[in-house]
């Protein structure tokens, strides 16, 4: 029967003429005649997948069947008679023939398996050879008793049990009759006389126990009709008239020691429920046997008190590894062993219980062509639906206690694997897990169905497509509202709607989009038959070109564009290997453009493509035309596209950005989309850009990856990043923030949204990136709301337009999800103990103030450099955030020290300067990498009250060796004799004394060295000094016309109080000196000839108290030392002398001390307040 037909049309829309269609059918011939060749007339034949009914053979022994079935091997054929049922009541040792209601030859029902039939109406003919048949009659009692039995099972043992294909069951009056074979002849010459055959009778009532007998006989060939009667035994102590809820029939018993049995039976009477129930093809009941099962009392008692029998194992294995059985509504199916063996399991309880398995479905209970699908070469099996354990395939088909309804089961190949099949001429492969795992539920069945097939040049389809429905006589048609999609080589095939049916002629795909990934061509109708995708004629592609798939860009072709899509037998680097081709070319260069986009700002802005030639398999050439020009987005970036693809769920365009702010590169890489929205208008996303660079002041910026930490919009952009200030390797979070200060269209935001959000989608009016007005800054924190802290002053142009206030609001409250630069923090030095947190800070890149004078530090344009506020913590020994909080103004400027930045303390003394000037404008040096901080802050003048401070010097250095702090000043207060006094004071906690240090806190004494504690051990306390001069230093001249002559003198007393406390040793001391000194001097003829002399003396004393080891000490030391100096000149003659003495006293008091008293009196020129060995 052909399956196709060809014709060749001469001409379109030629009348191909009528077709005669045949439905495909099965027809088989059954021809039944004994193995003697005789023709059995009258018998009885069955046909699993051609019906439930039988036919008869006619008086020429044949029965024929036209059916519709898929099956082309599994058709199995069986053949009984009724002549057992209608015989008459034989005479005694009759050998008369049998005879009855249905008189005919007697046989052996007979099965004939896995037929073979293809559905294409030939006649085929088959033979099915059958056993001549004996009668054999009995009767079935009680032993007990004699009674008679009803319902008593007798079947001839053919290896099945009882599923024999000659059985029967007793009437009421216990009697029975079944056919047995007859015995056959040798040859003609040496005749059978007899066959030994075995029967069996089995009995079963509720709640007793009954055990069967068997029984061998000889058949006697001339004997027509034998008689065998059974007696069946029953047992009063146990009841076993159930295993695990299952009725069975027990054939043998034996007992065995500790109250146990052996028993072996069948199960009988399966309880149906709406999934699976027993087949009874041919009027055979299903029976499941079991052989020496272990039976042994238990707690539980029948109602008439006798003990029930359980099992000693939970999980029973039968003796059949397959049966024949219906699922669900109308088909045929095969219940196997998981394993090897069909298994009963115990349930929750001793009487209650399951029969499992694997469930087969076989391929003739489908009553449909196979053109439609084709499934006679695989096996269906039924498993747990979603279940992904090793145990898939083994289901619960029997239950004893419960009704099993409307279960899902999965449907696979075995062991779970896809079912492989032919739909409507495609090559099917089922989906077996997720939301794509085909079932089988009530009486369909549910397939979801990838198809495969080839189209022109051999081109490989695969299509993912949606579930089938089949029926015991139908295949439903396949309709889905649903996107389907596949792959056409390297293209990709949508369609919004699809049908498959056995009369669609093929896959029709609805509303389609063929997505070539540079335009999209929107197609009415396609259809996909094997072998051959079709395209409808009648549709216009060059009115229908959109890019971006869902986005629905329009493609706009420029006059004189011409457009070919076809499929091409020989294209492409493979000689001889075709593709589907779609070229866009025009003679001037420029094919088609896009236009109007959203983000597209500038009036007249066209994204021109120069040319588009694009194979399937992904061969193209393409191009932008060569007089394109950049395009402006969100008002302030130009956009140079480099490369273009169009996808199923956009439009992307790689390529360079220019932000066109001052120090940015102008070719940064970039890339843009464009998506489907609600609204139907695509949405525009900018992929987030990644520059860095580096401003004024030597300031670093570099954008980071974060979610959410861009954003593009009409008035304004936001970039998340973090700085690195000059000289330091400390990233700190900041944005980028730039707004059009341009006045706005106001129609560029999306219907619907307001406030804020709208603000920032709408767009300036048309301009030019490069000409768009802003101001673009780098900020940080509250920057706004410590504007005034600044050591800069620049306007806000922002804050001059409201809508465009609330776009960087918005842009702002927008990045801090992902860079929060409000809770920054500036570590100084490794250790991180010092730091510097509140920070708010701002750099402007772009607008107006760039030129704003640094009139505190040096007077130069710092409108560009980063202005940073904050507070510092964590300084060694001082925490100065209630003294400076706010305060501190800090200027990023790498014309400061190549590692540290300037740092500007403002007002910390000026209420009491005086019109002195106070603490303004001093300086502070900060070192970021090793978190040094060095300051030294003078004023000339300062007033409180009647006190009057002048010379006033402050000193302070705070680094990880540790810190110090000094202040120094001449005091003036109304005390006679006491003041003027110059003091000075030095606290601190630090490692090393420099000369710098000892420089400093000697400057307001006299004796300008340090007590040696201080020197050996560093500076770990304080240091108090005080100077008064008695008489003031005081000098007079005289001018003679031929002599010069000066005198000058002074005097004073100098006092310190001094404490060390370092670990291992403790220091406290007291010290005062009183020094004076005189000089004269005389010269004569301009100084070519003179005399001088110099008086100087000084007295001192210490006493101190130490402490070293545990070992303290008290020493006193006293000091006096005179220098006398004179010198002559005149012309070569220089002479001079000088002449000194000085004197030391040490008394010491203590463990630690060498000596108690020691004198020195030397003759030098030294003095107390020099001599290293005076510890002043």
């Amino acid at each position: 029967m052909p399956k196709t037909a060809a014709v060749f049309a001469q001409e379109p829309n030629a009348d191909l003429g009528d077709f005669k269609l045949t439905r495909r059918k099965h027809r088989i011939n059954i021809v039944v005649k004994t193995k003697d060749g005789s023709r059995v007339t009258n018998a009885k034949v069955y046909i699993e997948g051609a019906g439930d009914d039988f036919k008869r053979t006619n008086t020429q022994g044949e029965a024929r069947f036209e059916f519709v079935n898929n099956s082309k091997t599994n058709f199995n054929v069986f053949v009984t008679n009724d002549i057992a049922k209608y015989r008459a009541k034989p005479k005694e040792n009759s050998t008369s023939p049998i005879v009855g209601a249905q008189a005919g030859i007697a046989f052996m029902p007979t099965s004939l398996n896995n037929v073979n039939s293809e559905d294409d109406q030939v006649l085929r003919t088959v033979v099915v050879e059958v056993d001549r048949a004996n009668l054999l009659a009995g009767k079935v009692t009680l032993a007990a008793d004699g009674t008679a039995l009803q319902g008593a099972r007798v079947y001839l043992e053919q290896g099945a049990g009882a599923n024999s294909e000659s059985e029967t069951e007793t009437d009421a009056n216990g009697d029975y009759s079944i056919l047995v074979p007859q015995p056959r002849a040798a040859s003609p010459l040496l005749p059978g006389n007899a066959l030994k055959i075995k029967v069996t009778a089995s009995y079963h009532a509720q709640n007793r126990t009954f055990v069967g007998e068997s029984k061998s006989i000889a058949v006697q060939r001339d004997v027509t009709e034998q008689t065998l009667d059974f007696k069946i035994n029953e047992l009063n102590d146990i009841d076993l008239s159930q295993l695990y809820g299952f009725n069975v029939r027990i054939n043998k018993l034996e007992q065995r020691q500790e109250g146990e049995y052996l028993v072996s039976g069948d199960l009988v009477d399966l309880p149906e429920n709406s999934d699976f129930k027993d087949d009874k093809f041919g009027g055979q009941e299903l029976q499941l046997r079991f052989k020496n099962i272990v039976i042994k009392k238990s707690g539980l008692v029948n109602n008439r008190q006798v003990a029930k029998g359980v099992p000693a194992d939970e999980k029973i294995d039968l003796l059949e590894k397959n049966i024949r059985i219906a699922a669900f509504k109308s088909y045929k199916a095969q219940l196997l062993g998981a394993e090897q063996f069909i298994s009963i399991r115990r349930g929750e309880n001793d009487t209650t219980g399951s029969i499992e398995g694997k469930v087969r479905i076989v391929d003739n209970s489908f009553n449909f062509p196979s053109s439609y699908m084709t499934i006679s070469n695989q096996d269906f099996y039924l498993g747990r639906y979603a279940d992904g354990s090793p145990a898939k395939m083994n289901i619960e088909v029997f239950r004893s206690n419960a009704s099993t309804k409307g279960r899902k089961y999965t449907i696979s190949k075995d062991q779970g694997k896809a079912i492989q099949f032919k739909y409507l001429g495609f090559d099917g492969e089922s989906g077996i897990d997720g939301a794509r795992e085909s079932y089988m539920k009530d009486d369909s069945i549910h397939l979801f169905l990838t198809l495969k097939t080839t189209i022109q040049g051999n081109i490989p389809l695969r299509i993912i497509a949606g579930k089938a429905i089949i029926t015991k006589d139908m295949l439903l048609p396949v309709r889905s509202n649903e996107p389907l999609e596949f792959q056409l080589e390297k293209w990709k095939v949508q369609s919004r709607s699809w049908v498959l049916a056995p009369n669609s002629g093929g896959i029709v795909l609805n509303e389609g989009k063929i997505f070539t990934n540079k335009a999209d061509l929107n197609m009415r109708k396609m259809s996909i038959i094997p072998g051959e995708l079709i395209f409808d004629k009648t549709d216009n592609v060059s009115q229908q070109l959109t890019v971006g798939g869902k986005a629905n860009i329009p493609l706009h072709l420029n006059q004189g564009t011409e457009l070919v899509f076809s499929y091409d037998a020989d294209v492409g680097n493979i000689p001889g290997k075709g593709h589907f081709k779609f070229t866009l070319r025009n003679d001037n260069g420029e094919a088609a453009f896009l236009e109007k986009l959203p983000g597209m700002t500038h009036q007249g802005d066209r994204i021109q493509i120069g040319y588009i030639s694009v194979l399937s398999n992904d061969e193209e050439v393409f191009g932008f035309s060569q007089s394109a020009k950049p395009i402006t987005l969100q008002s302030q970036l130009s956009f140079t596209p480099g490369s273009f693809f169009s996808k199923p769920d956009g439009l992307t365009m790689n390529g360079t950005v220019n932000l066109h702010l001052p120090k940015l590169l102008d070719n940064i890489n970039g890339s843009i989309s464009y998506t489907a929205s609600e609204s139907g208008v695509p949405k525009l996303s900018i992929a987030p850009l990644s520059f860095s660079f580096t401003g004024d002041g030597g300031t670093r910026f570099k954008t980071i990856a974060a979610a959410g930490g861009q954003l593009y919009g009409g008035r304004g952009l936001g970039i998340a990043g973090m700085i690195q200030m000059p000289g330091t390797d400390i990233g700190i979070k900041a944005n980028l923030v730039s707004m059009v200060t341009s006045s706005v269209q106001g129609e560029g935001a999306p219907a619907g949204v307001a406030g804020e959000a709208k603000a920032f989608a709408e767009a300036v009016v048309s301009q030019a990136a490069d000409e768009a007005k802003k101001q673009a800054e780098i900020v940080i924190g509250e920057y706004r709301k410590q504007g005034e802290e600044y050591a800069a002053q620049l306007l806000d142009e922002v804050m001059k337009d409201e809508n465009v206030r609330q776009t960087r609001e918005f842009i702002e409250n927008n990045l801090k999800t992902a860079n929060d630069t409000y809770n920054e923090v500036m570590k100084l030095g490794q250790d991180g103990k010092q730091y510097y947190d509140q920070i708010a800070a701002k750099m402007r890149l772009a607008g107006t103030g760039m030129n704003a004078i640094n009139s505190m530090i040096d007077g130069n344009p710092i409108g560009g450099f980063l202005q940073l506020n904050g507070v510092l913590r964590g300084a060694l020994g001082i925490d100065i955030v209630d003294v400076a909080k706010q305060k501190t103004k800090q200027v990023a400027m790498q014309a400061v020290k190549a590692i540290q930045e300037e740092l500007p303390v403002d007002n910390l003394a000026d209420g009491m300067a005086k019109n002195g000037g106070g603490f303004s404008g001093a300086k502070f040096d900060y070192d970021f990498k090793t978190g040094r901080m060095f300051g030294a802050l003078s004023m000339p003048r300062l007033v409180a009250g009647a006190v009057i401070l002048s010379k006033v010097e402050l000193e302070m250095l705070f680094e990880k060796e540790g810190w110090y702090f000094f202040a120094g000043a001449d005091v003036l207060a109304p005390v006679p004799l006491i003041f003027p006094l110059a003091v000075g004071i030095g606290i601190g906690d630090h490692n090393t004394v420099t000369p710098q240090m000892e420089a400093k806190f000697t400057s307001q004494s006299y004796v300008k060295k340090l007590p040696k504690i201080f020197k050996e051990n560093g500076f770990h306390g304080f240091l108090f000094t005080g100077r008064k001069d008695i008489i003031p230093e005081t000098h007079f001249a005289v001018n003679f016309v031929v002599a010069d002559f000066e005198v000058g003198f002074g005097a004073g007393f100098d006092a310190r109080i001094y404490g060390s406390f370092n670990k291992a040793s403790q220091e406290i001391g007291v010290g005062a000196m009183l020094f004076a000194h005189a000089y004269a001097r005389m010269a004569v003829l301009g100084g070519v000839c003179g005399v001088s002399g110099s008086v100087d003396a000084e007295v001192g004393v210490k006493a101190k108290f130490a402490n070293t080891g545990g070992d303290p000490s008290f020493q006193v030391m006293g000091c006096f030392s005179a220098n006398i100096g004179a010198r002559v000149w005149c012309a070569f003659v220089d002479e001079s002398i000088d002449i000194g003495v000085m004197g030391k006293l040490t008394l010491c008091a203590g463990s630690s001390c060498n000596k108690g008293v020691e004198f020195e009196f030397t003759r030098n020129s030294g003095s107390c307040s020099k001599d290293p060995d005076f510890d002043y």
